[in-house]
């Protein structure tokens, strides 16, 4: 199984300008089977053509979706999207702890989706936890780490360096070879994150360079769980 997090910038790439296609140009190729993402805009606002992206992106590449609101506008909503290749047999949005300080007022979530892997599912996480300020992201952090169970996989952009964030969940950080993901034209930090329960391992790992967000795309090709 393979799976990809993105930070999608809202579709809107080093130029400047929104592009979704250039996004699914990166994807395509892939043909993953699990794309988590984040900052996805769905007739959010004009920076994205009021587009729904998460839709948008599932048809170009034939793909269920599910969709996890951050924030609303008048027209729309701004957040989370889980693409997949099988059925999700679930899914639910959990609001994560947030204080009166957080930039936009934005309320951060998790989207937890249990998806079909052959006669068994797989937990997916999906997330993007606060930049400041730090209190916030730790407790998000713990609240997501709570929600993990096996086999699972978490896929998001945390903000902070992944390996300690990783160590305190006791997950495997199997995005680590893929090297460093923000910004994508100077990428300096490894923020965005591929976490796996320890029942699961990855054969590989990779970053792609895309100038389509200002995040570079973590890839993970997954192997099965131990024993089965």
């Amino acid at each position: 199984m393979r799976v990809v997090t993105w930070n999608l910038h809202a579709g809107i790439g080093l130029d400047g300008r929104y592009d979704l296609g250039r996004i699914a140009d990166v994807l395509r190729p892939l043909d993953a089977d699990v794309v988590g993402l984040q900052e996805v805009d769905v007739r959010y606002s004009a920076r994205s053509q009021h587009a729904d992206m998460a839709a948008d992106l599932a048809a170009l590449l034939d793909r269920r979706v599910v969709f996890a609101p951050a924030l609303t506008s008048s027209t729309g909503a701004y957040g989370l999207a889980l693409l997949t290749r099988e059925p999700v047999r679930s899914s639910r949005v959990h609001l994560l702890p947030s204080s009166t300080d957080a930039p936009y007022g934005e309320q951060r979530v998790c989207l937890e989706a249990d998806v079909q892997r052959g006669a068994d599912g797989l937990q997916v996480l999906v997330t993007h936890l606060q930049h400041r300020p730090p209190g916030d992201r730790d407790a998000q952090w713990e609240a997501v780490r709570a929600l993990v169970r096996r086999p699972g996989v978490v896929l998001g952009d945390l903000n902070e360096e992944v390996a300690p964030l990783a160590r305190r969940a006791l997950l495997v950080d199997a995005g680590r070879p893929a090297g460093t993901t923000f910004r994508s034209d100077r990428p300096r930090r490894r923020i965005d994150a591929v976490l796996l329960t320890p029942d699961l391992s990855a054969s590989r790992a990779q970053r792609l360079r895309s100038d389509a967000s200002d995040h570079l795309p973590v890839v993970v090709d997954l192997q099965s769980p131990a024993g089965s």
